[in-house]
C-alpha cells in the first residue's frame, strides 16, 4: 500500500501528506494540535538544557525553582509567536528555505519578547547565557525536528517508490536546474546518480549533492556501473556536432535518452524535468542558434503592408508567422493552394490583420489588382515549382511558373511603389544541374537586372534545404519509417546543407532589413550533412537501435540530382554583412547584352513546348547549367 502519485501544477509529486493523514486519521485541527504538543515538548527540553549546561549539570535549588517557574512562560510564548508567523500551516513533508527563514524569524522573535518581559518585571535573574543557549539550542531541536519529520516522511516513503536513475550530461545551468528540482522535490520518481561534462575543471566536483563523474566518453561505462534507468541531455547550446555525438553514444548503451528543449523553446529561461523529450533531428542538424538583430528587423516591419506569394508553402508560411510578430499593418498572403490559404487564415487571422488570397502569382491581372488594392511596403516572393525530378519531366511548366511569378510580382512591386522586394532562391541556382535549378538562376537575374534600373530595394536570398518543408527528404525518411519500410537513399555519395525552416526565415527576415538592391544574399548553411547518414540517424532516433544497424537500400541517381549543392559560383566573391551568418554579392557580370529579349525567347519556347530550343536559350545565359541529366534533351 504505498502513496498515489498525481500531476499538479506541472510537476509529478506524490501525495505523501494526504496518505499520512488517512493514516494518522486526524483532521487539520488535530494535526496542528499534535505538531504544537511536539513543538512545546521541545521548547521545554531546550530551556532545561540551557540550564544544565550553563552550571555543569549542578543546578542550585534556587535555580531549579526558576526552570520551573518560567518554563511555562518560555512555552506559551515561543508558541504564541509561531502561531502569529504561520509555522503550522506548512506541509512539513514540503518543508525547505522558505519554512526556515519563516522559524528563524518566529523564534527570534519569541526570545526578544522573553527577554523584554524580563526586563518589564524588573526581575532579571535569568541569566543572559540561558537566552543567547536558548535561541541557538531550541532553534537547532525545532528545526531538526522537522528535517527529521520530512526525512520519515518523504525519504523512507519514496525510497519504497521505483525511482528512474538519471545520469545528466551537462553539469551547466540547465543540469542544475534539473538538480535544484529533484533536490527540493525528494518526491519526484526521479535519482540523479551523476553528471557528466567535458570540462575536465568540473570533474570530481559535485553539484547539489551529485558528483560529476566525467567526460562524454566515460558515459557507457558509468551507465553500467550505475545501473543508469535513462540519460539525460542537458546541453540546450551544443552545437549540431557535439549533440550528435553525444546522440551515437547514447544509442550504444542501450538506454533510453531526452533532452531539454533548445534555447528557442525555453521561453522563460527555466528547464523543468517534466518538459524533458525526445532527441529530434532537429537537435542534431539545428543547434546552432543564429541571433538576428530584432530590433532591426521590427523597424523594418512594424506597420507595414507586407505582400507574400507561395504563403501556404513551408517558407512562405513561417514568413507569415514569424513577422505577425513584428505587429505588420497587415499581411497579403498568396498562393494557389486553395487548402493551404484556409488551413494558414485560420490558424494566423486571429493574431493580426491576415488576408488569405487564392491567386496565381503569375496571373497579372490578378496580381496588379491585389499591389492596386492594398499597396504593399515589403514583397516577400517565394512561390516556386520546387521538386528537382518532377520539374525535369516538365521543364517548360518550371519555366513558366517560377520565371512568369517572379516578373509579374517583381514588376508590380515597383510599378506600385513596394520599397523592398525579396526573392527566395535555392543553393541548386549555383551551377545548375537541373531546370528547377536554371529557372531559380534566371530568377536571380532578372531581380538583378531590374535593380540595375534604380529600384535599389530589389534583391535575392539563397540557402539550401529546410528541415520538414513539404516533400523535402526528412518527410520522405518520416513517412518510411512510420510505416516500417526499408529507407532509400538514392546515393551514398549524396550530402546536402540543411537549416531549420525557423532559423532559414529569421536570417531572410534580417537579409531584407539589410539588403541592398541588385545584390543575391547568402545564408551560412553549416557543414553538408550525408544523406545516408541523415536517414540512419532518423531511424535510429524513432528506434533505439545502434546506427551501424540500420539498413539502406539505394535506389540510383534521379534525373536533375548533383552529389552535392554549392553556395556561390567560382567568380562570385561573397562579402560579410552585418551578421556573420549573411554573406552576399553585389551585381553579377552574368548579365549579357540583349539580356531581356533572351528572357522573353525562353519564355515563348516554354509556351510552345519547345523543349530543347528553350534549354539552349538558357545555357547562353548560364554557360553552367549540365543538361545531362534531362531524358527530354536529345
Amino acid at each position: 500500500m504505498y502513496p498515489d502519485i498525481k500531476e499538479g501544477n506541472g510537476t509529478i509529486m506524490i501525495d505523501i501528506q494526504s496518505y499520512i493523514n488517512k493514516l494518522a486519521g486526524l483532521d487539520r485541527k488535530g494535526r496542528k494540535w499534535v505538531k504544537i504538543i511536539f513543538d512545546a515538548v521541545l521548547i521545554s527540553i531546550s530551556y532545561a538544557l540551557c540550564y544544565a549546561i550553563r552550571f555543569d549539570w549542578k543546578l542550585p535549588p534556587e535555580y531549579m525553582h526558576l526552570l520551573f517557574k518560567t518554563m511555562p512562560v518560555f512555552v506559551v510564548v515561543s508558541e504564541c509567536v509561531l502561531l502569529v508567523f504561520h509555522s503550522y500551516a506548512a506541509f512539513w513533508v514540503y518543508w525547505g528555505t522558505v519554512e526556515l527563514e519563516r522559524l528563524l524569524a518566529a523564534h527570534t522573535l519569541s526570545v526578544a519578547v522573553l527577554l523584554a518581559l524580563d526586563v518589564v518585571a524588573h526581575s532579571i535573574r535569568i541569566p543572559l547565557s540561558i537566552y543567547v543557549m536558548y535561541w541557538f539550542i531550541a532553534l537547532l531541536a525545532l528545526t531538526g525536528f522537522r528535517l527529521a519529520c520530512k526525512w520519515i516522511i518523504v525519504y523512507q516513503w519514496t525510497d519504497r517508490i521505483e525511482k528512474n536513475r538519471l545520469l545528466v550530461v551537462g553539469a551547466g545551468d540547465a543540469g542544475e536546474m534539473l538538480l535544484d528540482q529533484v533536490a527540493r522535490n525528494q518526491s519526484l520518481p526521479f535519482q540523479i546518480v551523476g553528471l557528466i561534462d567535458d570540462d575536465p575543471q568540473k570533474h570530481d566536483r559535485s553539484i547539489h549533492g551529485v558528483r560529476v563523474l566525467g567526460g562524454r566518453d566515460a558515459i557507457p561505462s558509468i551507465v553500467k556501473s550505475k545501473k543508469v534507468d535513462e540519460i539525460v541531455l542537458a546541453i540546450p547550446s551544443a552545437t549540431s556536432s557535439q549533440m550528435l555525438h553525444i546522440v551515437q553514444i547514447c544509442e550504444q548503451c542501450r538506454v533510453p535518452f531526452r533532452t531539454v528543449p533548445g534555447p528557442s523553446e525555453i521561453v522563460d529561461g527555466r528547464v523543468s524535468i517534466n518538459r524533458l523529450r525526445p532527441v529530434r533531428i532537429n537537435d542534431l542538424l539545428g543547434r546552432e542558434q543564429h541571433e538576428i538583430d530584432l530590433s532591426r528587423v521590427r523597424k523594418f516591419l512594424n506597420g507595414k503592408t507586407i505582400l507574400i506569394t507561395g504563403a501556404a508553402g513551408s517558407i512562405g508560411s513561417e514568413l507569415c508567422t514569424q513577422i505577425q510578430r513584428f505587429e505588420p499593418k497587415a499581411i497579403i498572403a498568396v498562393d494557389k493552394d486553395e487548402n493551404g490559404i484556409f488551413y494558414l487564415s485560420n490558424r494566423l487571422s486571429e493574431h493580426g490583420d491576415l488576408h488569405g488570397v487564392v491567386a496565381n502569382a503569375g496571373n497579372r491581372k490578378k496580381m496588379e489588382s491585389l499591389f492596386k488594392q492594398h499597396r504593399p511596403d515589403i514583397v516577400f516572393h517565394a512561390a516556386a515549382y520546387k521538386h528537382v525530378p518532377s520539374m525535369e519531366a516538365v521543364p517548360d511548366e518550371a519555366i513558366l511558373n517560377n520565371l512568369e511569378s517572379t516578373m509579374t510580382t517583381m514588376e508590380c512591386a515597383s510599378v506600385f511603389g513596394a520599397e523592398k522586394f525579396v526573392q527566395i532562391s535555392t543553393d541548386k541556382a549555383v551551377n545548375p544541374s537541373s531546370i528547377m535549378g536554371a529557372s531559380k538562376r534566371l530568377c536571380e537575374l532578372i531581380v538583378q537586372n531590374h535593380a540595375r534600373k534604380g529600384k535599389n530595394g530589389f534583391l535575392s536570398v539563397r540557402f539550401g534545404n529546410v528541415i520538414g518543408s513539404q516533400g523535402s527528404v526528412f518527410t520522405v525518411f518520416e513517412k518510411q519509417i512510420r510505416e516500417g519500410k526499408l529507407l532509400t537513399v538514392t546515393h551514398p555519395d549524396m550530402k546536402r546543407f540543411f537549416m531549420t525552416i525557423e532559423e532559414a526565415c529569421r536570417l531572410v527576415l534580417e537579409a531584407a532589413a539589410i539588403g541592398k538592391g541588385g545584390c543575391i544574399f547568402g545564408l551560412d548553411m553549416g557543414e553538408p550533412i550525408w544523406i545516408v547518414d541523415l536517414a540512419k540517424q532518423m531511424a535510429a532516433l524513432a528506434s533505439s537501435k545502434p546506427v551501424e544497424e540500420i539498413p539502406i537500400q539505394f535506389t540510383g541517381v534521379r534525373s536533375g540530382e548533383k552529389f552535392s549543392e554549392e553556395l556561390w559560383y567560382p567568380y562570385e566573391k561573397p562579402l560579410m554583412s552585418d551578421n556573420p551568418k549573411i554573406l552576399y554579392v553585389k551585381n553579377s557580370n552574368s548579365i549579357t547584352e540583349g539580356f531581356e529579349e533572351k528572357i522573353r525567347g525562353i519564355l515563348d519556347d516554354a509556351r510552345n513546348m519547345e523543349i530543347e530550343s528553350m534549354l539552349l536559350k538558357i545555357k547562353e545565359i548560364i554557360p553552367e547549367y549540365n543538361t545531362s541529366g534531362n531524358a527530354l534533351v536529345p
